[in-house]
């Protein structure tokens, strides 16, 4: 039977690192700022002229972006959309696209196989550091079960992070 190692010092929300609360846990209680605090923030702020270079700017223009799965526009850097513009040529010698309509149908194709491919590397990438990370919280004595599980509780702790609108139930 497999049992669970640590169960009493995990969360809800997963294995703390630091054994701190968290500043955003429900426990902790928030004061708000002094005047001399918010005299200073501002003094701050006025300094902050955010990126000066074209490299910083492209930058900063991803900092909302979380994984880019789920936008209506893809998001990808410079050297992705290469390689997206090297798909879309190889479709487009593949197919012959004839008119206007087969061209787009091309052009779906190339980003919905891109973004398949993008999904699998994340999936495979989430997949390897919860392995690293969960792999001493499950005792099976069978190779692929205790990597099923490892799994299994990697996609719990995680599914939130990765989710447009996090779970409101308690499974």
């Amino acid at each position: 039977m497999p049992s669970k190692k640590n169960s009493a010092t995990r969360t809800a929300s997963g294995p703390s690192r630091s054994g701190a609360k968290s500043p955003n846990s429900p426990t902790s209680i928030r004061r708000p700022p002094s005047e001399a605090q918010l005299r200073a923030n501002r003094l701050n702020a006025q300094k902050s002229t955010g990126p000066r270079t074209e490299e910083g700017k492209q930058r900063a223009s991803l900092n909302a972006t979380r994984h880019g799965l789920t936008g209506q526009v893809l998001t990808l850097t410079a050297e992705e959309m290469q390689a997206l513009h090297a798909l879309i040529g190889d479709l487009e010698k593949q197919y012959l696209p004839g008119n206007t309509q087969e061209k787009h149908l091309v052009h779906m194709l190339a980003q919905l196989q891109y973004r398949l491919h993008r999904i699998m590397a994340t999936e495979h990438n989430l997949f390897a550091i919860g392995l690293a990370e969960n792999s001493d919280l499950w005792d099976v004595n069978h190779p692929e079960a205790q990597t099923a599980f490892v799994l299994a509780e990697t996609y719990a702790a995680r599914r939130t992070r990765c989710s447009r609108y996090p779970s409101t139930n308690s499974d």
